[in-house]
C-alpha cells in the first residue's frame, strides 16, 4: 500500500520528509505549551520552521545539482485536487466555516496547532505530487547530477482491469473522506447552533460530552445518516485497500 520508494528507516528518508517529522514534533510541543503561546505566536513559529526547511532544502539541491523532472497533466491536476481537498478540510475543521455563518467560537480554531499540522501535511503532499519533495533520499539522489539528466524509464503498463479497479477504489476513498470531513463540520455546527433549552423548533435532546443541547429532528436525522455512512465506509475502505494490495496485487497509488 506504500510506494516503492517509501523509506523504512530514518536514514532512508529524504531531508524534506525528515523536516516534516521535525515540523510536526514542534506542533506537538505547541499543543503541550498551548497555554503559554498565542495563536499568532504559534503561526509565526510554524512559518519560521517551514521557511528554515525550505531554505535548507534549496541550498542542498544546489549543492547536489538537483534537476526537476517536470510533471504530467495528471500530476498537475492531482496537485490541484490535493490543494482543494486540503483547503476544504482546513475550512471545515478550523471554524472558519462556522464563523462565516455568524456562530461564535470559544477558541481560535483557525490558528490552532491542529490546523497548522494539517496545513503542513497538505503542503508536503502537494509538493510531492509535483515531484519537488521526495519520500526517500534514494529518489532524491536519482534526480541529482548527470543521473538526473537521463530520461526516466517508463513504468510497465498495468492491465486495464487493474487500472479501472484502482480508480474506482480511489473514487470511493475520496467519497468516504469527504463524507467524514463533512460529518465533523455538520456535527460541530449543529452543536454550536443548538439551544440550551427546548423550543418549538428545536425539541430533540442531543448530548455532547455530557452537555445536552436541543436541535431539530432534521438535524438529528442528518447527523445519524452521516455517522452511519462513516462507520460503514471507513472500515470498508480499509478492508478493500488490504484486499486490493495483498490479494489482487494492485498498487494503491494515485499517480504513477
Amino acid at each position: 500500500m506504500f510506494p516503492e520508494d517509501y523509506p523504512r528507516t530514518w536514514s532512508e528518508m529524504s531531508f524534506e520528509f525528515k523536516g516534516m517529522f521535525a515540523y510536526h514534533l514542534s506542533i506537538t510541543v505547541m499543543v503541550i505549551a498551548s497555554g503559554w503561546l498565542t495563536p499568532i505566536e504559534e503561526t509565526l513559529i510554524a512559518a519560521a520552521l517551514m521557511l528554515a526547511i525550505a531554505v535548507a532544502s534549496f541550498i542542498r539541491r544546489l549543492r547536489h545539482e538537483w534537476h526537476w523532472q517536470g510533471v504530467t497533466a495528471l500530476r498537475a491536476a492531482g496537485a490541484v485536487l490535493v490543494a482543494v481537498l486540503t483547503g476544504y478540510f482546513l475550512f471545515a475543521t478550523s471554524g472558519l466555516a462556522l464563523q462565516a455563518q455568524g456562530l461564535e467560537l470559544d477558541r481560535p480554531y483557525a490558528w490552532s496547532p491542529f490546523i497548522l499540522a494539517g496545513l503542513g501535511i497538505g503542503v508536503f503532499i502537494v509538493l510531492n505530487v509535483l515531484r519537488i519533495t521526495h519520500l526517500s533520499e534514494k529518489a532524491f539522489r536519482e534526480e541529482c547530477g548527470d543521473q538526473g539528466l537521463q530520461p526516466q524509464p517508463a513504468p510497465p503498463p498495468e492491465p486495464r482491469w487493474k487500472v479501472i479497479t484502482k480508480y474506482v477504489f480511489i473514487a470511493a476513498f475520496l467519497a468516504v473522506w469527504l463524507e467524514g470531513v463533512t460529518f465533523f463540520y455538520v456535527y460541530d455546527r449543529t452543536i454550536r447552533a443548538g439551544s440550551p433549552t427546548p423550543t418549538v423548533e428545536r425539541s430533540v435532546a442531543f448530548k455532547n460530552k455530557g452537555v445536552t443541547v436541543y436541535i431539530t429532528s432534521a438535524e438529528k436525522q442528518l447527523i445519524d445518516q452521516l455517522q452511519r455512512f462513516m462507520f460503514v465506509g471507513i472500515p470498508a475502505v480499509m478492508a478493500a485497500s488490504v484486499f486490493l494490495h495483498f490479494v489482487l496485487k494492485i498498487r494503491i497509488s494515485f499517480l504513477r
